[in-house]
């Protein structure tokens, strides 16, 4: 892990090493700091691909722990943003 908070500090807009430490935050059952990370990966690199690894994500750690909110709210809003950006992605297709 260490390595992986040197390399974000290092390069604070690299939205891969963000996403990456997300997943390892997840899998060791660290959900805050996960959706932190996710988080940060989204907003540095509104990917769909980074939407979809999250949800997934959330959706796994919302079955281990059915009483967390932020998880929910972090999914919700993630969902949410997919949408969003989805939507965008369609009305500039349109444009052309």
């Amino acid at each position: 892990m260490p390595l992986l908070a040197q390399h974000s500090s290092s390069a604070p807009d690299y939205a891969v090493a963000y996403n990456n430490r997300g997943i390892i935050y997840n899998e060791l059952e660290k959900y805050e700091d996960a959706i932190a990370d996710y988080s940060k990966a989204i907003e540095l690199d509104p990917d769909e691909n980074l939407f979809e690894l999250a949800i997934e994500k959330f959706q796994k750690a919302a079955e281990l722990n059915p009483n967390n909110d932020d998880i929910f709210n972090a999914l919700e809003k993630t969902t949410q943003e997919l949408a969003q950006l989805r939507k965008n992605v369609l009305k500039k297709k349109e444009e052309y």
